[in-house]
C-alpha cells in the first residue's frame, strides 16, 4: 500500500465536517480504509501555543514553525519520501508550501479548494460585502490565472484537481499540467423526500414555504434575500420564509440576532438561531417549495447543502454564473449575484408556479442528485491520480 500526504489550510475538528475542508477528510478517511498510510497535515494561522490539541489522524503546523530555520514541527517532512503530495493552491501565489516541502520527496499533485474567480463575478457585489472579506476573492480575480500557472511549475506539481467543470474550463488554457474535475461527493439521502398524501395535505394548509440554511453572514446572501423577500411579502400567493441559520462557533449570533431583527421585519418570517439536528432540519426542507441560497460568492465552488437540497427533491433558487449555477440550472433558477429584484422576481416565479402545480418534489433534482460521485468514488478517483503517478515515475 501507499503513503500519502495531504496539506490543508485551516483545517480543525470544528470545520471538518464544512467544505472545503470536508473533502479532504472524507479522502483522508477513504484511503486509510482502503489500507494506504495517510499524512495529513493542517497549516494553521495560530501562534505556538494555540495550536488544538494533537490528533492522530491529523498533525498541526503553524506558519511561523514552517518559516523558522529550525522548523518546529515541521522537521519530519524534512527529508521524507511519500508516495504522492497533495497540495493546496489558489490562483493567488502562495510560497508557504513551497517552503514547508523544500526537502520532501514524492510525486506532487495540487488541489483547488475553491474556485477560479473572475472579475466579472466579484465586482457586482463588491458593495454587498465588508472590505476584508472582499479582498481574497478580488486579490483572486484581478491576478492572472498564468501566476496559478508558474505557482504549480515551481512546486513541481504534475496535475491539478479542480471541483467542477466550470473551473476546468477557466483555467485549462493557461495551466500546464492535466486538469481534472472531481467535486465533493453526495451524502446518502438516509430518508425518503416526503411526498406523501399526508405531506402534501399538510402543506396545502399552510402554503409550504421558503427555506434558507447556512451561518447568517453576508457572503452567503443572507441580506439580499432578507431584502428581496420583503419586496414580495405582501403577496398572498407568497409563503413564509423560513431562515434556518446555522450557529457556528466562530460567530457572535446574538449581534447578528439583533441586527436582523432590528432591520427585516415581517409576519412571514421566522428565523431559527441554532442548528437543527439532522431528523428536523430534512422535515423543514421536506415541507418547502423551495431553498434559497444567493451565495454573493461561493467559497468553495459548490456548497453540500445544494447537494443536500437536491437530494430532497428540492427546486433551489442560487446566483451564478459558477459551479453551484451550472449544477442547480437544470432544476432550479439562478440569478445574478447581490440582485434583490432578481431574486425576488425568481422567488414569486417559483411560489406562483408551486401554487399552479403544487408540488413537494422536483423529479429534476432528484436525478441531478443521482449523478453526483458517492465520496467512496471521489476518494477512487483521488487514489487513482495518486497511484497512476506513482507507476509513472
Amino acid at each position: 500500500m501507499a503513503h500519502f500526504l495531504i496539506v490543508t489550510f485551516g483545517m480543525t475538528p470544528h470545520n471538518s465536517r464544512l467544505m472545503p475542508w470536508r473533502t479532504v477528510a472524507e479522502v483522508a478517511s477513504g484511503m486509510r480504509s482502503l489500507g494506504h498510510r495517510v499524512s495529513l497535515v493542517s497549516v494553521l494561522d495560530y501562534g505556538l501555543g494555540a495550536k488544538p490539541p494533537p490528533d492522530e489522524d491529523l498533525t498541526y503546523l503553524t506558519r511561523i514553525e514552517i518559516k523558522s530555520k529550525r522548523g518546529g514541527s515541521a522537521t519530519w517532512l524534512r527529508g521524507a519520501t511519500f508516495d504522492a503530495i497533495f497540495v493546496p493552491v489558489s490562483i493567488s501565489p502562495n510560497r508557504l508550501v513551497g517552503r514547508l516541502l523544500r526537502n520532501t520527496r514524492g510525486p506532487r499533485l495540487a488541489y483547488l479548494p475553491g474556485s477560479a474567480f473572475e472579475l466579472g463575478q466579484v465586482l457586482p457585489i463588491l458593495h454587498r460585502l465588508p472590505f476584508r472579506q472582499a479582498l481574497p476573492y478580488m486579490r483572486q480575480a484581478v491576478t492572472p490565472v498564468a501566476v496559478l500557472g508558474r505557482s504549480l511549475r515551481r512546486l513541481g506539481v504534475e496535475g491539478l484537481i479542480v471541483n467542477t467543470g466550470y473551473s476546468q474550463r477557466r483555467l485549462k488554457r493557461c495551466i500546464p499540467v492535466p486538469i481534472v474535475a472531481i467535486g465533493p461527493g453526495r451524502d446518502p439521502v438516509k430518508s425518503r423526500p416526503r411526498d406523501d398524501p399526508v405531506t402534501r395535505h399538510e402543506n396545502d394548509q399552510n402554503g409550504g414555504h421558503f427555506v434558507f440554511m447556512g451561518p447568517p453572514l453576508p457572503i452567503r446572501g443572507t441580506y439580499v434575500l432578507l431584502e428581496a423577500y420583503l419586496r414580495i411579502a405582501d403577496d398572498p400567493r407568497v409563503p413564509p420564509l423560513h431562515c434556518l441559520f446555522r450557529s457556528d462557533i466562530h460567530l457572535d449570533i446574538a449581534a447578528i440576532e439583533g441586527l436582523i431583527c432590528g432591520r427585516w421585519a415581517h409576519p412571514k418570517l421566522r428565523f431559527t438561531w441554532s442548528s437543527l439536528g439532522r431528523a428536523a432540519l430534512d422535515e423543514e426542507i421536506d415541507r418547502s417549495i423551495a431553498v434559497v441560497m444567493p451565495f454573493l460568492v461561493v467559497p468553495s465552488e459548490i456548497p453540500l447543502a445544494i447537494f443536500e437540497a437536491a437530494g430532497r427533491g428540492k427546486t433551489v433558487i442560487t446566483s451564478g454564473p459558477s459551479g453551484t449555477a451550472e449544477f442547480v440550472s437544470p432544476f432550479g433558477e439562478i440569478v445574478r449575484p447581490g440582485s434583490a429584484a432578481d431574486l425576488a422576481a425568481a422567488m414569486k416565479r417559483v411560489a406562483y408556479a408551486n401554487d399552479k402545480n403544487p408540488t413537494l418534489v422536483n423529479p429534476a433534482a432528484v436525478e441531478a442528485h443521482s449523478k453526483i460521485l458517492t465520496w467512496q468514488e471521489v476518494t477512487r478517483r483521488w487514489e487513482m491520480m495518486a497511484l497512476q503517478l506513482r507507476l509513472d515515475k
